[in-house]
C-alpha cells in the first residue's frame, strides 16, 4: 500500500471515529432521562474493566507499582472528568458538550508550553486561537460550564507523564 494511500485510509478511519464519538453524546443525553449519572458511569466503566481484562488480563500485572500509582492518579483525574462532563450534558444541548469536551484536544498545546515548556508551533498556535474564538464567549454561570470543567481535567490527564523503560519514551496508556 502506497503511503499516499495508508495516510488516506488513517485520515477516514480518524473521521469516522470521530463522527461516532460525536454522536455519542446525543444517545448518552437521551439515556441521562433514564439513568442517574453515576449509575451509568459505574456501568459503562465496568464493561470497559472487563473488556480491557479479557483482551489484556496480565496487562496490569506487568506494570511497575510507580505505574500503577500514577495510573491510580490519572484514573481519578479522568472519573471527576468524567462526572461533570456527563452531569453537564443532561442540562447542556448535546452539540455543545460535544463541542465543549472536544476542547481539550486543542488546549493541551496551551498547557504543555505552560507546564512541560514544549515550543508549540506557529500552525498549532494558529489551530488553537481558532478552535478557541467560540467556545470562549460562554457563560460560566450556564450548566455548559460544568462541561467546560470536564474538559480541564481532561488536558491534565491529556499531559500525562511518559516513563522511560529501557532507554525508550513509553506512554503510560
Amino acid at each position: 500500500m502506497t503511503e499516499r494511500r495508508t495516510s488516506l485510509l488513517a485520515t477516514l478511519a480518524l473521521l469516522a471515529m470521530t463522527a461516532c464519538w460525536g454522536s455519542t453524546f446525543f444517545l448518552i443525553k437521551d439515556l441521562l432521562d433514564r439513568v442517574p449519572t453515576l449509575d451509568f458511569l459505574a456501568v459503562r466503566f465496568a464493561i470497559a474493566g472487563a473488556a480491557m481484562l479479557l483482551v489484556a488480563p496480565r496487562a496490569i500485572a506487568r506494570l511497575s507499582p510507580a505505574v500503577r500509582r500514577h495510573a491510580v492518579v490519572l484514573g481519578g483525574l479522568y472519573g471527576v472528568a468524567q462526572i461533570l462532563q456527563t452531569a453537564g450534558l443532561a442540562h447542556t444541548p448535546a452539540s455543545v458538550s460535544g463541542f465543549i469536551t472536544g476542547m481539550y484536544v486543542v488546549l493541551t498545546p496551551l498547557f504543555a508550553a505552560r507546564i512541560l515548556r514544549t515550543r508549540i508551533g506557529v500552525v498549532t498556535w494558529a489551530a488553537v486561537v481558532l478552535a478557541t474564538a467560540g467556545p470562549g464567549r460562554a457563560d460560566p454561570r450556564r450548566p455548559q460550564h460544568r462541561v467546560r470543567r470536564s474538559a480541564h481535567a481532561r488536558r491534565g490527564g491529556a499531559l500525562r507523564p511518559a516513563h522511560r523503560r529501557a532507554g525508550r519514551m513509553v506512554d503510560i496508556e
